[in-house]
């Protein structure tokens, strides 16, 4: 399969140095050829901002040989990268348990700081919550067909995560779906003969599904050649179980707090019953296809406002 015994997104994403204790470094870069950049943005092709911390999780597996991650905390974007970058990865052990590690990762271009969060180790298996479930869609619901997401989202294939969507009329909740095949490119290097907890959905691409049913939960329709959904941020992700092939993902989102074009947005994936992500505080921005190269410091801004602003009216 490769080094990480693990279906991944994009293989050999990092060079990892020589650990020093609890600290590692590594570099990351994803050349123009990365065939990921002819689906996120095309165009204005960008790395994937799951891309970085599924950097993280690579250096740390093949540095340390760390177990599942179970949480990913804090997560700021705060510029974006570009085909051919080259950045330093720095991770250092913040809490260290018999349960597990929590690390505080870092990536840099030169001296300019373009991502951080944590990631969070635990061997023990996560309390599932007690979640409200959301509405089922009834005929007033919006549909968004493949073509209707198509047109929404600035995806293609091999990056374009979600299948089918239904809006609630009044804008607050969203269901997705994403059915996960074997033809998918992060299970291209199977080698003839796989055990069957080796088919395991990177946990990054859940997120960047979840993600982008986001951009359409929050997006504005009459406004559809004139935006693009970035992400900003995401306060925590906690995955619970695994996906594989055949499952299909379904996202449960609602709109938390909103100011203007900047919005919040939490939920949970389910495969059937079964929990597969948690998420809290999806910060999704919508802006002009010219902001994609720019700094993202208005989305960091934006979300400042947003996080401290009374929540518009969440209907029951």
């Amino acid at each position: 399969m490769n080094a990480l015994n693990r279906p991944t997104p994009q293989a050999n994403l990092v060079r990892v140095a020589p650990p020093a204790a609890l600290q590692w470094q590594a570099e990351l870069m994803l050349p123009a050829s990365s065939p990921v950049f002819g689906g996120h943005y095309p165009g204005n092709p960008l790395v994937p901002g799951v891309y970085l911390v599924e950097a993280a999780l690579q250096a740390l597996a093949l540095a340390g040989g760390a177990p599942r991650v179970r949480r990913v905390l804090d997560l700021r974007l705060m510029h974006s990268v570009g085909p051919g970058q080259v950045l330093r990865l720095m991770a250092h052990c913040i809490d260290s348990h018999e349960g597990g590690r929590r690390w505080q990762v870092s990536l840099a271009r030169d001296e300019t700081l373009v991502a951080r969060f944590k990631l969070e180790y635990e061997r023990a298996a996560a309390v599932q919550p007690a979640l409200t479930p959301a509405p089922e869609p009834d005929a007033g619901w919006r549909h968004w067909d493949a073509a209707r997401i198509a047109s929404r989202l600035a995806h293609r294939s091999p990056i374009l995560l979600v299948d089918e969507a239904h809006g609630e009329p009044g804008g607050q909740w969203l269901l997705a779906h994403k059915l996960i095949s074997l033809n998918e490119p992060c299970f291209a290097a199977l080698p003839p003969r796989v055990a069957a907890e080796r088919l395991q959905y990177p946990d990054v691409l859940v997120l960047e599904s979840l993600v982008q049913a986001s951009g359409l939960l929050v997006g504005d329709e009459s406004r559809i050649h004139h935006q693009v959904m970035l992400l900003g941020g995401v306060r925590s992700v906690e995955f619970h179980a695994p996906a594989a092939p055949g499952d299909v993902l379904r996202h449960e989102l609602r709109v938390l707090r909103r100011l203007g074009d900047t919005a919040l947005v939490g939920g949970v994936t389910r495969v059937g019953s079964r929990l597969v992500a948690v998420v809290n505080e999806v910060l999704i921005a919508l802006r002009s296809p010219g902001a994609l190269h720019a700094s993202p410091a208005t989305v960091q801004t934006a979300a400042t406002a947003v996080a401290a602003a009374e929540p518009e009216p969440v209907p029951e």
